[in-house]
């Protein structure tokens, strides 16, 4: 059976498989394919905001799977962990030469970027090759939100590469030291603790503007069929749980509880707390059908206080919107929830207060 953790391994697994598919360790030579085509026109300007001298180069970037140098100050830099490494760009005013697709799809990341992207590469996985990486002649990859223990030597042959510092395959833990990794290879640190002020700024809004929040417990769930069932999201270190700590809110009463993150029809009498969040993964769109009535007319579910207290919310998505109280929006939730940045989470954060709020009473 799959975790939301192992589908999170998986997809990025699968972008890696596609950067390094057919690929050797060397970049392209002449007969190499070219150079990816442009989404949108670059913008002419400087990608990254003036250096601030306090970066000292070379610099050695390290990892568990070896170091690489970075001779100088970059200005080619590609983004290729998930949504985390062109966010902490967005939020120090750099532009990244190259990200994963899906970044500029996202609500969140509209008009994120000071100037244009000068590439997206797309071929039928979404992903791109090490060909294509290698064509726009980066000086700098950021991968911070994967574990490269099988990639990493390929990688750094094309530019140096910032990473994870720890080998976890579900890289866990605070985002801002990965945030302020990158900024120091930019020479941008005073820029990133000026943006790490700024969210912490903002949640402290939020918190003040929703004070019921204080102390609540909150399990969020993600229902995927019967086949693979219910998944809890906001377990120990992972993103989820770091948005809900911002918040305010209390931490998962199954936080460390949980042997596997995918729940057994027992264990639902386990997901008693103030809120239930259920993301509804079943959802068709097109039919306008959903199979998330085999979860909530289980009796056990039926049992919970949460349920009988009305504090169970359920958000269905449909690949690019997410649906409370039958009202479509924009973007994807359990995405903005679940693996984003920076400038996710506060979205994330925005779309979801007022809907707990309501729920709480308050």
């Amino acid at each position: 059976m799959t975790t939301p953790g192992k589908v999170l391994r998986a997809l990025a697994a699968g972008l890696l498989m596609c950067v390094l598919a057919s690929c050797g360790s060397q970049a392209p030579g002449n007969d190499s394919p070219a150079a990816p085509e442009s989404t949108q026109a670059s913008s002419g300007g400087d990608l990254l905001p003036p250096a601030e001298g306090k970066t000292q180069y070379p610099l050695t970037l390290e990892s568990p799977w070896g170091t690489s140098e970075l001779k100088q100050h970059p200005t080619r830099v590609v983004a290729l962990g998930w949504y985390h490494d062109a966010e902490y760009m967005a939020s120090i005013g750099a532009t990244p030469v190259m990200v994963f697709p899906r970044v500029l799809e996202e609500e969140w990341m509209k008009d994120a970027f000071p100037h244009p992207v000068e590439a997206t590469v797309k071929d039928a996985e979404g992903a791109y090759t090490m060909e294509e990486i290698a064509k726009l002649k980066p000086d700098l990859i950021l991968f911070t939100s994967a574990n490269l223990s099988d990639n990493y030597d390929k990688l750094k042959t094309i530019a140096p590469v910032v990473t994870t510092s720890t080998d976890d395959p579900d890289v866990k833990g605070p985002w801002q030291d990965r945030m302020r990794a990158v900024a120091k290879a930019l020479d941008l640190s005073d820029a990133a603790e000026a943006a790490l002020k700024k969210y912490d700024e903002d949640f402290v809004a939020l918190r003040a503007q929703y004070p019921q929040f204080a102390g609540k417990t909150v399990n969020a769930t993600e229902y995927f069929g019967a086949q693979d069932g219910l998944a809890m999201t906001n377990t120990e270190g992972t993103t989820a749980e770091s948005l809900f700590d911002a918040m305010g809110f209390a931490q998962s009463p199954l936080r460390s509880a949980v042997p596997d993150t995918y729940l057994s029809n027992e264990q639902l009498g386990e997901l008693d707390a103030d809120l239930l969040l259920t993301i509804d993964s079943t959802y068709n769109a097109e039919a306008g059908t959903s199979d998330i009535s085999q979860l909530t007319d289980l009796p056990l579910y039926q049992n919970l206080n949460v349920v009988k207290n009305g504090h169970a919310i359920t958000i269905a998505e449909t690949g690019t919107s997410y649906i409370h109280q039958g009202t479509e929006h924009p973007g994807i939730l359990s995405w903005g929830i679940n693996t984003s940045g920076p400038i996710g989470q506060l979205w994330a954060a925005k779309v979801l207060a007022p809907i707990f709020a309501e729920t709480l009473g308050g």
